[in-house]
This record gives C-alpha cells, structure tokens and sequence, in this order.
C-alpha cells in the first residue's frame, strides 16, 4: 500500500525581501509538509534568517506569498486587492508558528514557570491553572521539570535555551523556526539543545531549522535546503546534499565546512 502523501504546512511562493538597495532574498519557493524536518544551511549573509522571520511576519516581506496550514499570513488577497493584516489578524496566525532565536530572551525578573505561562496566559486566554499544567508538560519534554522555581541567570545557556524552546512549545504550534540556537552556546552545552531538537522530530513536529551543525542536519532532516545568495541553490535528501552535491557552490561551501572535521589524509568526495 502506497503511503498517504503528508498535507502541506508551509507554502512559500516567489519571496522576495530588500533592506534599502540591497535584496536579501531574491525569489525564495519552499513547501514544508507536516511532521517534516528541513533543514537550512548556507555561508553568512545568505537570507536564512531572514527566510525564517519573514515566515511569521516579524520581518515584512516585500513581495511574495507565505501560507500556515493554508492560511496567509502578512497579507491578505481578495480578488485583486491585497492589504496587510491588521495586528490582531497576525497575532492569530501566529500562534501557530513558534520561533526560537540564539538569543533566549527570556524575561530576567520572573522564573522559569512564569517566563512559560506569560504567553499562554495573555496572548491565547488560557486560565493560570491551565497555563501551569502545559508549561509543567512542555518543560519535562525539555528535561527541565525540575527547574521551574530557577530564575534565568540561574541557568546555563543551555538550560536557558531548553526554557526558550519550551516557552515557544506552550503556544502549541503547528510548525517550529529555530534559528542558529545552538550558535550562542559552549560546544559542551550543544548537545543538550539538539537532543530536544530530536525528540521533537520523532514526535513528528513540522520543523523549519537553520543551523551550521552538519552532523544533525545529516541525522535528523528529511530534506535540507542550501541557501547562497537569497536564493534556494539547491535541496534534497541528507545524505545526497551533503555527500554528493550538485552545485558549484554547494561544494565549495561544505568543502570549507567539512574538510575542518575529517581526518589528516582523508579526502572529500566533491
């Protein structure tokens, strides 16, 4: 029996973003399905941060299209007229996209437990014992059940980048961005970080993730993306992209990311 083909979750369409005269991303086209896990790589300056906040509108894009679950978000066409959203039709939206950036930001004044809550109190209504019952869920999934009562600066970056994750988990959403977030850490407190990355992949969390670990893009991604340029270069299985790149400038780029880690005498294949 032929396997059901997964709904999509993501639709990007012809994105394009400028800061001043300079166009950041150039045309982006990228569908995500549900439970999948994609990957973005690329060298600095190549749009893929920019992709991610321009996904849930924190970053307004220039021209394009980009739709949640079949939603718009951002803009809203009817006919020929487009307008943007007004703050509470985005608000909306964007409850279903949840955003981790390196940066945790968490609120320095209130513990862990309340730095969860907030959220799920004031922006979704949900009443405070409700709001304390998923937080307490969310921080277990993080490994972080017994750490509610801690203020942040209690915390090592990992630990507060697993609250970071969680907060964002408590909005339930149907999809999740990371941003590079294991790039503010110790090399000894990455590891904790992408184990909660991997613990939601099997559980089937539709994630959108750049990162410059190439070890977990190899291991975790259904499909990964390279970006150069604010263009989409070229995207596909782990094992192909990475092993057994197309592009010139794929190859270039993992030459100068891979080569670092082989062994004296060992050889890239590309």
């Amino acid at each position: 029996m032929e396997k059901a083909i997964a709904p999509l979750m993501v639709q990007v369409s012809d994105l394009r973003k400028s800061f001043g005269r300079t166009e950041v991303l150039k045309g982006i086209n990228l569908d995500v399905r549900r439970g999948e896990v994609v990957t973005i790589i690329g060298p600095s300056g190549s749009g893929k941060s920019t992709l991610l906040s321009c996904l849930n509108f924190l970053e307004p894009f220039d021209h394009g299209e980009v739709l949640v679950e079949g939603q718009q978000i951002g803009f809203v066409r009817t006919g020929r007229m487009v307008r943007r959203m007004s703050e509470r039709e985005l608000n909306d939206v964007r409850q279903k996209i949840g955003i981790v950036f390196q940066q945790y930001n968490l609120f320095a004044h209130m513990t862990v437990l309340e730095n969860v809550i907030e959220a799920p109190i004031h922006v979704r209504r949900m009443a405070r014992v409700q709001a304390i019952e998923l937080a307490r869920r969310q921080l277990a999934k993080v490994g972080l059940a017994n750490k509610e009562g801690a203020y942040p600066s209690e915390l090592s970056g990992g630990q507060q980048q697993r609250v970071a994750i969680a907060r964002a988990l408590a909005m339930e959403p149907s999809v999740m961005l990371f941003d590079e977030v294991t790039s503010a850490l110790d090399p000894e407190l990455v590891g904790e970080v992408l184990a909660v990355l991997r613990g939601l992949a099997r559980d089937g969390m539709t994630m959108l993730v750049v990162t410059h670990e190439m070890s977990f893009a190899r291991e975790v991604s259904d499909r990964v993306v390279f970006m150069d340029g604010g263009l989409v270069v070229e995207e596909g299985r782990p094992d192909a992209l990475l092993m057994h790149p197309r592009h010139e400038r794929t190859k270039a780029f993992l030459r100068r990311t891979l080569e670092p880690a082989l062994e004296p005498g060992a050889i890239a294949e590309f």
